[in-house]
């Protein structure tokens, strides 16, 4: 009788954790979706942080074309009107 309750008390404990670990794992599963969906909104309110290295790269092009421009305008310029001096 005494192996009865003994399994009876086991069975119950064994129980309780299964619910609790059950009960956990849904805790789990609900903050890993929350996480998951701020992973989502940090990756696009940081998108443009990572389009600064091209729009830079874009800008060090221009400064060179614009410097070669200027270049061929002052040679037109000093074609045209050579400077006195």
């Amino acid at each position: 009788m005494i192996w009865l309750a003994l399994a009876v008390v086991i069975v119950l404990v064994v129980a309780v954790l299964l619910i609790w670990v059950l009960f956990e794992a849904r805790g789990i599963r609900i903050e890993a979706t929350r996480a998951l969906r701020a992973a989502g909104d940090v990756e696009r309110g940081t998108q443009s942080l990572w389009a600064i290295l091209e729009v830079n790269n874009l800008l060090i092009a221009a400064n060179g074309l614009v410097g070669s421009i200027a270049s061929k305008a002052h040679s037109a310029a000093d074609a045209v009107a050579p400077e006195k001096g």
